[in-house]
């Protein structure tokens, strides 16, 4: 006996899918017609759907459908189909499925994207996929991405209740490259951080705690000033208290040092100038400042505006108890405080991997006491405290208000610039870490669904093409003869390519490489970044280098040697660099490498005509050129082009070339000669210029400039 239950099929393939795909009849009639859009096209055999008495009875069904997830569903109006779809964990494609029972409004939905505005539609669509659906208002949307992508943790509900204490000023050190930023730094410390530098340029933000009393502290900032560190200088604007924008009194306002005062005013952070290199003779002093007032805007005190300038020279220390005095004052009327007795914030500086250590991160922290134990996340990372050192590597006990310390015990690395704070236990960390890290997908998710449905109507289109052809031919499909299948091949781009993985020492640097590869937009050779990341070549590196053809370079990082036999016997190259443009140079060079020979014109000799001459050539008349050799040889086999008032007549071979009637293969300078080309109708003027060349293969050098 047959048995029929007034169930939609989507409610039926959530609750007993297995069962279906057993018991389901094989021929069943279809009750409705199929609706079309225009990405997708959605069959249903049957509206209802037939079992037989081994089924569950009806009761069994009804708790099935509770059990399997009907809580209720918060909507709103203007809710698309996507977005239905993540509010009940279902696909759109099932979403689209139960649309089609409702004429009207399938009609009107073409995309996942299209809103749908009538909210009885959207509670319908919910009944019919087994969920209940409550009103609500629409939540507001920042940027494009709605508010419920906010990951909610214990943190967001945490208030600082402890007492305000003084703690020590954060000062970053800004400017253009070479301008003496680490050397003032070394000053500062009594350190020889400078010598330490590959290039003699600073390539990390370093974070440095110096004494400058016998009371007071200032945390440094020591950040890039290269044009392709621009993210770390911004990050270190973003983290600090004071900047001390640093001029070198022989250059002046550079490039970099504009860009280094903008990121601070958008930080809303106060500047003191520090004016360095004022002891090399010939400075100007006078003028400099002049430029700092009129073309960065700063009113300095000397012009009666509220900006320090401090004359100092990092090399020889000098006045640099001014400048520290200077940052201080700053300090004080800023009324630094923070909490001690609260949760731990921070921020993430940098973030490495030791060979010894493994996972390390350098942090800035805001508020609360580190020690020993304390589980910290930032972003999709975490760790338990195992250990803390300072800049000089002595481990500390605990870590608290504007300290700047390196953190042992991390999970995963997080990205530079990414905000720390504490949280209870470490299930309750790893609870927000995978919802951090789901949030990432369903974004990167929404973003490439554009290109996901343009590929999809391309295949849809391409199938129903080629089904046409088959019904038009009468042909059935028929399964393919059973044999070896064929490895599939990954796709080369076409003309030259070039594929690189690219490891550093830190993420900053990681960060600031990639910055620079992103200018490249040349269509001449296809740059591929197969793969980047933070710490030594591993064997998955060079694995992937190999399956690809491509390079890995590493940067501020030795190679182990039983990596570099790995990489011979794999035929990977792996290049060391620790200067960021000798490692994009070295790219460059890779590129021209791979471009294909182009011909080049090479002159070998030019002509002038002194007189036409028509012969008679086996019956026929043919001009003659009667030239002087001027420059250089002619070469009877050589390419010519003939010129006159810098208008081009004739750019082919030669014919003939003699010298005293006498055929000749070559005719040097300030010698005479008879010259006749292939174009018989070529007529002659006295003064025409006849250029001798030839095409030499040379090779060619990219068009990418990253700007240094």
């Amino acid at each position: 006996m047959l048995q029929r239950w007034p169930l939609s099929f989507c409610q039926w393939r959530a609750i007993c899918p297995a069962a279906l795909g057993k018991q389901m009849s094989s021929t069943t009639t279809p009750l409705a017609s199929v609706a079309h859009h225009q990405y997708k096209r959605f069959h249903l055999s049957s509206a209802s759907v037939l079992f037989t008495n081994k089924f569950p009875t009806k009761e069994e069904l009804v708790r099935s459908i509770k059990a399997s997830g009907s809580d209720v569903v918060s909507v709103w109006r203007g809710m698309n189909p996507y977005q239905i779809s993540q509010a009940i964990g279902r696909s759109v494609n099932d979403v689209f499925e139960a649309l089609n029972y409702i004429p009207e409004a399938a009609e009107k939905i073409d995309s996942t994207r299209t809103p749908i505005q009538d909210t009885a539609v959207i509670t319908d669509v919910l009944r019919r996929l087994g969920r209940r659906g409550r009103i609500i208002a629409a939540p507001e949307v920042v940027e494009g991405i709605p508010s419920s992508h906010h990951i909610e943790t214990p943190h967001d509900h945490v208030v600082s209740k402890g007492p305000l204490v003084p703690r020590s000023p954060v000062v970053a050190i800004m400017g253009h490259v070479d301008h003496g930023k680490t050397t003032l730094l070394d000053a500062l410390r009594r350190s020889h951080i400078v010598d330490g530098e590959f290039g003699g340029i600073t390539q990390h933000i370093g974070a440095f705690k110096v004494k400058v009393t016998d009371k007071e502290t200032i945390t440094f900032l020591d950040t890039p000033g290269h044009a392709a560190f621009h993210s770390l200088r911004s990050r270190g604007a973003s983290v600090t208290d004071i900047v001390i924008l640093v001029i070198a009194a022989d250059d002046g306002i550079m490039e970099q040092t504009v860009e280094s005062l903008k990121m601070a005013r958008e930080a809303g952070v106060p500047v003191v100038v520090a004016l360095n290199k004022v002891d090399k003779p010939g400075v100007d002093v006078d003028l400099v400042e002049k430029q700092i007032l009129a073309v960065l805007n700063l009113e300095l005190e000397r012009f009666g505006g509220d900006v320090q300038c401090i004359h100092i020279s990092a090399l020889q220390e000098k006045n640099l108890d001014s400048l520290v005095q200077a940052v201080l004052v700053q300090a004080e009327l800023l009324q630094l405080r923070g909490v001690r007795e609260a949760p731990v914030e921070g921020v993430v500086i940098e973030s490495r991997t030791h060979p010894a250590r493994g996972k390390m991160v350098s942090a800035l922290i805001r508020q609360g006491i580190v020690k020993k134990g304390t589980i910290l996340v930032a972003d999709d990372a975490h760790c338990k405290v195992r250990a803390m050192f300072d800049e000089n590597g002595a481990t500390l006990t605990t870590a608290s208000l504007s300290d700047a310390i390196e953190i042992m015990g991390w999970r995963e690395l997080p990205h530079a610039g990414a905000e720390i704070y504490q949280v209870e236990t470490e299930k309750e960390a790893g609870e927000i870490v995978r919802r951090v890290a789901k949030a990432k997908l369903e974004e990167k998710a929404e973003k490439d669904l554009p290109s996901i449905l343009k590929k999809q109507e391309y295949h849809l289109s391409t199938y129903l093409a080629a089904r046409e052809q088959r019904r038009a031919t009468r042909s059935r499909w028929r399964r393919p003869e059973p044999g070896i299948i064929q490895k599939e091949e990954i796709p080369k781009p076409d003309g030259p390519s070039l594929s690189i993985i690219i490891k550093g020492d830190v993420d900053g640097s990681v960060e600031a490489i990639l910055d620079v590869l992103d200018t490249y937009h040349s269509s001449q050779c296809h740059l591929s970044l197969i793969h980047y990341g933070v710490g030594q070549v591993t064997p998955t590196d060079l694995e992937y280098a190999a399956l690809f053809g491509g390079v890995i370079y590493t940067f501020n990082l030795k190679t182990p040697n039983s990596t570099k036999v790995a990489a011979v016997t794999q035929r990977v190259s792996v290049k060391e660099h620790n200067v960021i443009y000798h490692l994009i140079d070295d790219i460059r060079k890779e590129i021209n490498a791979r471009l294909p020979l182009v011909d080049v014109e090479h002159v070998v000799g030019e002509a002038t005509v002194i007189e036409e001459f028509r012969i008679n050539e086996k019956r026929k008349k043919v001009t003659v050129a009667g030239c002087s050799c001027t420059k250089g040889s002619l070469k009877r086999h050589g390419k010519y082009r003939v010129e006159r008032e810098g208008e081009v007549l004739y750019d082919g071979d030669l014919a003939s070339m003699k010298h005293l009637k006498s055929e000749v293969e070559t005719v040097r300078s300030g010698v005479e000669c008879g010259l006749r080309f292939t174009d018989h109708l070529l007529r002659f003027q006295r003064g025409d210029k006849i250029i001798c060349y030839e095409m030499i293969p040379s090779p060619q050098k990219t068009d990418w400039n990253p700007g240094f």
